[in-house]
């Protein structure tokens, strides 16, 4: 049974520093003497970027098995099984202190997930280590994995 689905994709935010620096990349060599390929180069890996950025998201699924998260082109998916959750608890946060936007392991709080926005999950695993999920929908995400987890324990 799945209790929770979500499909993020990257925020503003991402967008906004991809395009400084592209611009701090191509500026400096506008009027230079630069080869051809140097000059093609650098618009062929900014173009490349924005693709990855615009055809990545990231998909977070809480079903009777566990929590899901994949980022599709970014990282593989990741399963959190059911039994590991000691606590999830929706929060506001900073990216930046979760390592920014994309899949990141921050010493000494974990893993984070998200795509963008300042609200998430935050999940507790027996083991200590901790797992952050950005989602637009935090307080759905909690009650989805509270409700999960207190099904399984029943079963």
């Amino acid at each position: 049974m799945t209790y929770f689905h979500e499909e993020q994709r990257f925020g503003r935010g991402l967008w906004v520093l991809v395009l400084v620096f592209g611009a701090a990349v191509l500026i400096p060599l506008i009027g230079r003497s630069v080869p051809l390929a140097a000059l093609a180069f650098g618009p062929i890996v900014i173009a490349l970027v924005f693709a990855l950025i615009a055809l990545s998201r990231l998909d977070v699924d809480v079903d009777d098995q566990g929590i899901h998260l994949a980022f599709h082109l970014l990282w593989p998916t990741r399963h959190i099984p059911l039994e590991n959750v000691k606590r999830a608890q929706a929060t506001q946060y900073s990216p930046l202190m979760w390592g920014g936007w994309g899949v990141h392991y921050v010493f000494l709080r974990g893993w984070s997930f998200n795509a963008g926005g300042h609200e998430g999950v935050k999940v507790e695993l027996n083991k200590g280590s901790s797992v952050m999920i950005g989602s637009q929908r935090a307080k759905d995400l909690e009650a989805a994995i509270a409700k999960a987890t207190a099904a399984r324990a029943g079963a």
